[in-house]
């Protein structure tokens, strides 16, 4: 009998162990992801559903599985050992328990046993509904998390592979920073900004140079970039004759823009709009020259990446039909 009830006691203890260790299983996908499919049809969701709705229930079951093992191992212990020495070898089992059931191991051959019966066990609960009255709920709903910065935001976005592509990550994310960018962070600064002299004539020669820079338009200075006077465009004097007496003064647009450097990116967005202008000029409270700031480094900053677009004849609606 007493061989009986210490194998019994072992079973007890080895069962209190791996039910200690073991917890039901949140659905990884959220409640408002899931309304919103099972709203769609898609039956690939009806498990999930059920498991966050009978997450409650199965951890009620689980702790009252545990209670019964542990209260069971003690009437075991008692009846062999006697109160005394029962009471005490239960004390230091209820403490073994609880160390051993927050083992890596242990806890992976629990999540183990409880995923091979946990369909069976949300099966009973969603067909027999006197189960889930029984095994209540005790866990309070959880409340809808509130984010705490637009860098939480830009966490989830990271963590979203499969669900956005590589562009509508760097879109959203650009987009949540674009409003509280200073023009300073993205301007082309005043030491990098190519220009021409207005007294510039506009020979051959110049005129490769100043298509190997790679820049569609220029500033054209009397001086020094403190003193702008205008804007040329390079890709407007394709068309222009008597290249070779013509200079950059005569061939410049003379209206120039300007933005201050510590304002913010939606300012110099509204600035492009209303002026129709591809580029403007970047001054401090000074007046002084900073850097230059385009439309092409504005959007490219707001998608995340550069826009461009080779095809040029939108003024054709037969080559815009047959454009692929």
């Amino acid at each position: 009998m007493f061989t009986l009830l210490l194998i019994v006691g072992l079973v007890l203890f080895t069962a209190a162990i791996l039910v200690s260790s073991m917890s039901p299983i949140k659905s990884s996908i959220s409640v408002f992801e899931l309304d919103r499919r099972l709203q769609l049809g898609d039956e690939k969701v009806v498990f999930e559903n059920n498991r966050e709705r009978y997450y409650g229930n199965l951890k009620s079951i689980i702790d009252t599985i545990r209670i019964i093992l542990i209260v069971s191992l003690f009437v075991v212990l008692i009846a062999t050992l006697g109160w005394l020495v029962g009471c005490v070898v239960a004390f230091f089992a209820l403490i073994i328990i609880q160390m051993l059931s927050g083992l890596s191991v242990i806890m992976s051959i629990s999540r183990n046993i409880y995923e091979s019966i946990e369909h069976r066990l949300i099966g009973l609960l969603d067909k027999y509904s006197f189960l889930a009255f029984v095994f209540k709920s005790t866990a309070r709903p959880s409340e809808p998390k509130k984010l705490g910065s637009r860098f939480e935001i830009e966490q989830i976005i990271d963590q979203s592979d499969g669900v956005l592509s590589d562009d509508e990550k760097r879109l959203l994310s650009s987009g949540l920073h674009f409003f509280h960018k200073k023009i300073r962070e993205i301007m082309v600064p005043r030491d990098e900004i190519v220009s021409i002299d207005m007294n510039e004539f506009l020979g051959p020669l110049v005129l490769d140079d100043l298509h190997k820079t790679g820049h569609k338009r220029l500033p054209v200075v009397a001086g020094d970039a403190d003193h702008i006077v205008g804007v040329l465009n390079l890709r407007g004097l394709m068309s222009l004759d008597n290249k070779k007496s013509m200079t950059a003064g005569k061939a410049m647009d003379v209206k120039v823009y300007y933005l201050r450097d510590d304002q913010n990116l939606d300012v110099a967005l509204a600035a492009f709009i209303k002026t129709h202008t591809n580029i403007m000029i970047v001054i401090d409270k000074n007046r002084q020259t900073v850097g230059i700031l385009t439309l092409e480094d504005l959007i490219k900053t707001m998608f995340g990446r550069e826009v461009s677009d080779e095809f040029e004849d939108y003024e054709s609606p037969h080559a815009v039909a047959r454009r692929k």
